[in-house]
């Protein structure tokens, strides 16, 4: 028996509306995971407890639980989040081959 490409064994599979929503579910659920375990690592890295994070932040232990696990967060939380840590944020946008700064003090409100 030849070999077969893994495009060959996995293309009916492709269309099957089904099949792709299972996949996209568990692209997010990937993604997700990343994304509390960054910030749940960044904690971690200055060593800080949810209830430690929540002192300085001003919000409920739950509350930073609820932060790591967010699908989307604004600039001006992860900024909060980042200085409460001790530390900053820092924005760039990559544009044509460059590294562009971008104020992120001029997108949050004071």
């Amino acid at each position: 028996m030849a070999a077969r490409r893994h495009s060959e064994l996995t293309a009916h599979k492709q269309n099957d509306p089904e099949y792709r929503a299972a996949v996209d579910a568990e692209k997010r659920a990937v993604v997700e995971q990343h994304r509390a375990h960054a910030l749940a690592e960044l904690r971690k890295a200055a060593g800080l407890t949810q209830s430690d994070l929540a002192g300085l932040l001003g919000i409920t232990q739950p509350s930073v639980s609820k932060l790591e696990h967010l699908d989307d967060i604004s600039v001006s939380t992860l900024s909060r989040f980042c200085a409460a840590l001790g530390g900053g944020l820092e924005l760039r946008c990559n544009l044509n081959g460059e590294s562009i700064p971008i104020d992120v003090a001029a997108l949050t409100p004071s």
